[in-house]
């Protein structure tokens, strides 16, 4: 049997260090933490509401911190309505994406909007809130 020695406690000569038969390590549970994500707009829903999960890719709804994309994934129109969140952090609309975005609610955007195809249309306001556009 190998026993490591000890250099930095207990004699020069080295000591074997003593394992204890009944040690367990254990975990320790950390607070929850959410990542930022890039949230694809799958269609996958009977209407083309933002706000129904089952339009984006793994029934998942963006937040806040998101970036929402719009891309060959689905070519159903999307439509930006009222009970869907205020701000993401960044837009993208692919060259993949043919067809609309309506703004049905005034709607943030506070990282970045890259639109490279597709329309964004409707009677409310897109801000770009610190952020750049490219296209």
């Amino acid at each position: 049997m190998f026993w490591p020695f000890r250099k930095h406690r207990g004699n020069s000569v080295g000591n074997p260090i003593q394992r204890r038969a009944n040690y367990r390590p254990w975990l320790e549970a950390l607070e929850e933490r959410w990542t930022p994500a890039t949230i694809i707009w799958d269609g996958g829903g009977a209407d083309n509401l933002a706000s129904n999960a089952q339009n984006w890719v793994n029934d998942l709804l963006p937040g806040a911190g998101d970036t929402i994309a719009f891309d060959a994934t689905s070519s159903k129109a999307a439509t930006i309505d009222a009970a869907f969140t205020v701000s993401v952090a960044g837009m993208q609309l692919a060259p993949g994406y043919n067809s609309t975005v309506t703004l049905a609610r005034n709607f943030t955007v506070t990282n970045g909007l890259t639109q490279m195809g597709s329309t964004i249309t409707g009677s409310s306001n897109l801000t770009l809130q610190g952020s750049s556009m490219a296209a």
